[in-house]
């Protein structure tokens, strides 16, 4: 089974629901990116294809409920306002990743800590967010291009327009919600590029807003 996915949590036992919710919506971009990361690995390692990195869990490298593998972290997340910083949560994220990578490493005998450390610093060496491409079409001269964009404190629906030479002619922001790809999926389930104007439609097919270009 290969593994296709990593998720970095709260033990449910010691942290109350809105704690574990603001920690997830903290660390959604840097979860998506390294997800798509260990995708390209190709990695088959047994019985789960997701990880999931939870500090204060006490049931250590081991499967749990349906084809997961849990790692245990420190547990030391005490937000006091601090993580409000970008910066800051993301030093923190960074590093309670590597550490749990590290311990995966030494369970399987591998070496994605240190990879993973230096594809981070380049992906994020100028702007802490994360763009995943969600739809593109040309309509004459332009091309239109959309994109998710994931940060520690917002999600945006970034629309782009280049002329023909490639050059960015018009950049705006289609939408905003809390940075929860679960209910992104649900909001964003289809886009629709068309003369003049955007359509985005939900998976009940209610058309959750018109974006003029």
């Amino acid at each position: 089974m290969k593994l296709t996915e990593v998720y970095i949590s709260l033990d449910c036992q010691r942290f109350n629901a809105k704690t574990r919710t603001h920690y997830a919506y903290l660390s959604n971009y840097l979860s998506l990116f390294i997800s798509h990361w260990i995708k390209r690995q190709k990695l088959d390692l047994g019985f789960f294809n997701r990880i999931i990195f939870e500090e204060g869990e006490i049931d250590d490298l081991s499967l749990a409920g349906d084809r997961a593998f849990v790692v245990c972290l420190s547990e030391e997340f005490f937000d006091n306002g601090n993580m409000i910083d970008p910066q800051v949560a993301h030093r923190y994220f960074v590093r309670k990743y590597l550490e749990g990578f590290k311990r995966f490493d030494a369970k399987f005998g591998l070496q994605l800590a240190e990879q993973l450390q230096v594809v981070i610093e380049n992906q994020f060496s100028d702007f802490l967010e994360y763009e995943i491409k969600a739809k593109s079409k040309r309509l004459g001269d332009l091309s239109v291009q959309v994109f998710h964009q994931y940060k520690c404190n917002s999600y945006e629906l970034i629309v782009r327009i280049f002329n023909k030479q490639k050059d960015l002619v018009k950049e705006d922001v289609a939408f905003m919600r809390t940075p929860d790809p679960i209910s992104i999926e649900y909001d964003v389930d289809k886009i629709e590029i068309e003369e003049g104007r955007l359509r985005i439609i939900s998976s009940v097919g209610e058309e959750t807003i018109m974006f003029y270009l």
